[in-house]
């Protein structure tokens, strides 16, 4: 039994390599501090969208120092918040913070690459020993989940002329009281990306996601425009293509490399809970 016991403590949770770590958090530092000094920001990008910039980055150099005690929580926070802040940036053509921050992307996805490598290396010393065909469905689901990042930025933080465009789009479709329902489809696509990029409450994120892109693809007349999306209007094949992708999370869930996994790991939940993980 002792010998059980020792082998067991030797199992690592997934990991990242520390200098790339250290690099990630140094490079975001590096951009907030440019962020801060420059004074001709406030000419290029509105304060609502400028303030939500400063908040998302910071956030990112939050969980960007958690990753070195919680690898996998960790790292999807800060890429999530990272890819939010890099986005408003983009809306705005904020070059001192756009081009830093696709150097802050290839390092997270190094250590992503890294991650994988050392588990799929060394699977006897690894607490989750996935197989590739897992790490496959794991990278689809977070990329899909990401995916959902610049259509909420766009509606949620990056201030009334991106919104705006939102808004004269769903009145072009008829959409009554538009406004309110383009924060409702902000609010929507947030909480589809937190539940597929991160990996948080998978199979309930993953069937709110299907039913809402369901509705956005009915709204959207895109069922009345035929199979073909390069035809005119946009046909429904690609959203349908995305809406069963994301139906698929829902039977087999999240994987490893998730929140979901990272709360059964540390905590007691009850069988219930466990169900919409």
């Amino acid at each position: 039994m002792a010998q059980v016991s020792h082998r067991t403590r030797k199992k690592r949770p997934l990991y990242g390599h520390t200098m790339i770590t250290i690099a990630t958090l140094t490079s975001l530092v590096l951009v907030l501090v440019l962020v801060c000094i420059d004074d001709t920001r406030m000419a290029n990008i509105p304060l609502i969208a400028f303030s939500f910039m400063i908040f998302w980055l910071s956030a990112a150099i939050v969980f960007a120092v958690l990753t070195f005690k919680e690898f996998v929580s960790g790292f999807l926070l800060c890429l999530f918040s990272m890819l939010i802040a890099w986005r408003i940036s983009g809306i705005y053509n904020i070059v001192n913070v756009s081009y830093p921050l696709v150097v802050t992307f290839a390092l997270l996805l190094a250590n992503f690459i890294y991650c994988v490598h050392q588990n799929l290396k060394f699977p006897a010393k690894s607490l989750h020993p996935l197989s590739l065909y897992i790490w496959q469905l794991i990278f689809i689901r977070m990329y899909i989940g990401f995916d959902f990042i610049p259509h909420f930025t766009e509606k949620l933080f990056a201030g009334d002329m991106p919104r705006s465009m939102d808004v004269s789009a769903f009145v072009h479709l008829g959409v009554p009281h538009a406004s309110f329902f383009v924060y409702l489809a902000g609010l929507c696509e947030f909480a589809a990306a937190i539940g597929l990029s991160v990996g948080l409450l998978m199979r309930i994120g993953s069937l709110g996601a299907a039913l809402y892109l369901t509705i956005a693809t009915y709204l959207g007349h895109h069922f009345l425009s035929g199979f073909i999306w390069a035809g005119p209007g946009g046909g429904w094949e690609f959203a349908v293509m995305w809406i069963m992708l994301i139906i698929s999370f829902a039977l087999t869930g999240a994987h490893e490399f998730s929140i979901d996994q990272v709360l059964e790991d540390h905590f007691h939940l009850p069988p219930w809970l466990k169900k919409f993980l």
